[in-house]
């Protein structure tokens, strides 16, 4: 039996709006002072919907220039900004939550289970 070719992804994936609920059931309403970073914010929409469930202030950054505009134009200039991860600066205790969820590398769809299973270790998958 042949193995189908896997289809090399490689940047951005977005949570699509149908699992948001399951994935905000596991966290708890906390409050406004809370501040929420998702440093690989995408267009912002599911930091926008954690926000509002968990009761969080967010703060997004992105680094595409298109999905960096939604954020900024989503949430403020002062809560969006469009930066590279790795230059990223904020004093120390500035957040209380991150939401982690980097782009994926083509590693993510590989074939050997080893890399996948490391991968998923590090919350990827």
């Amino acid at each position: 039996m042949a193995r189908a070719e896997s289809k090399m992804i490689m940047g951005y994936l977005p949570i699509e709006p149908k699992h948001h609920a399951a994935i905000l059931s596991l966290g708890a309403s906390a409050t406004p002072a809370v501040r929420l970073l998702d440093p690989f914010a995408g267009q912002g929409m599911f930091l926008e919907a954690a926000a509002k469930a968990w009761n969080v202030t967010p703060y997004a950054n992105e680094l595409e220039g298109e999905r960096a505009a939604a954020c900024i134009t989503r949430f403020g200039a002062t809560q969006a900004v469009r930066c590279d991860v790795e230059r990223l600066v904020a004093s120390n205790n500035a957040f209380g939550a991150a939401w982690l969820n980097p782009p994926f590398p083509a590693t993510v769809l590989s074939q050997d289970p080893q890399t996948t299973v490391r991968t998923a270790q590090c919350g990827h998958g």
